[in-house]
């Protein structure tokens, strides 16, 4: 048994900004998409549901223009 988790990773989605079609629109939808459920609560609701603990509180609180990354 270890002592901590030898591996662990963050499932996330990804654009391909080569692909041609207009990503800043369909990140700008994705990012209103969240928005409201996180401010509805449904993000909470579906966290504790599967999970049996709130993940998006503290990860709506994190900044991510931290991470630097930019869309066409």
């Amino acid at each position: 048994m270890l002592d901590e988790a030898a591996f662990s990773m963050y499932p996330s989605g990804f654009v391909d900004k080569t692909s041609g079609l207009d990503v800043k629109a369909f990140t700008t939808r994705i990012d209103q998409i969240i928005a409201t459920a996180h401010a509805d609560g449904t993000l909470k609701t579906m966290s504790m549901q599967w999970f049996g603990k709130d993940y998006t509180t503290a990860a709506g609180a994190f900044d991510l223009t931290k991470l630097g990354q930019v869309l066409p």
